[in-house]
């Protein structure tokens, strides 16, 4: 009999140690779960932010490639017109 109460006492022991260890475990994968959790809003909100940067930038950008299209055809326009000047004007200097 005296060599069963060593025995019981050291289940018992190791059965607490277990259920501590157990807790101290659930405990630390809520907290953790928690960090997770408010770096992953926080991870969120900064590339919703990025990404609405972005998008302003792409559309800031997409202006000015419209407008030098249309400064473009302007230019052509205006070079066909000075041809036509261009003619007339020898065209009219030929008459005198």
């Amino acid at each position: 009999m005296d060599l069963w109460i060593p025995v019981l006492v050291a289940v018992v022991t190791g059965a607490f140690s277990l259920w501590g260890a157990v807790i101290a475990g659930k405990k630390q994968s809520r907290d953790l779960a928690a960090q997770l959790d408010k770096n992953q809003a926080v991870f969120e909100a900064v590339v919703t932010e990025k990404v609405s940067a972005l998008s302003k930038q792409v559309e800031k950008h997409n202006t000015i490639i419209e407008r030098t299209y249309k400064l473009e055809a302007e230019s052509l326009r205006h070079a066909d017109e000075l041809k036509r000047l261009g003619a007339r004007i020898t065209e009219v200097e030929g008459r005198e």
